[in-house]
């Protein structure tokens, strides 16, 4: 999205031809694989887990902490695996996003050809 927001404001007239479908289709097919690479390795290290005690977990859905926190077994392999795929997930959004912000600002600063610190009145 941020990258689709990029070219709807840089060059706003030409958004049908740069958002053709051989740059869109890319960017959804790595999100999905990236989705479906992250579901199933913590689903496979789930089934690495052994569960002896009570299996009634107290939330709405099944989520991967709550199958730690019941676990009888070493968890501190799947809770590091969680840890670095959830920070390097965060980190890689937030640095597309602010990379796609600051190619916008740089766009908007060369097309204005104005500056937008403020002018005193004299």
């Amino acid at each position: 999205m941020a990258y689709d927001l990029y070219v709807a404001i840089y060059n706003p007239l030409l958004y049908s031809v740069s958002m053709s479908p051989r740059v869109y289709v890319p960017l959804i097919v790595a999100s999905c694989v990236g989705g479906i690479l992250h579901a199933v390795t913590h689903t496979t290290a789930t089934f690495s887990l052994s569960f002896c005690g009570s299996n009634i977990i107290n939330h709405i859905f099944c989520d991967i902490p709550p199958l730690l926190a019941i676990s009888c077994s070493d968890t501190r392999p799947n809770q590091l695996l969680l840890f670095y795929f959830a920070g390097s997930i965060v980190i890689c959004t937030i640095l597309t996003i602010l990379i796609s912000y600051g190619f916008i600002l740089l766009a908007m600063l060369k097309g204005s050809g104005k500056s937008f610190l403020p002018v005193a009145l004299t």
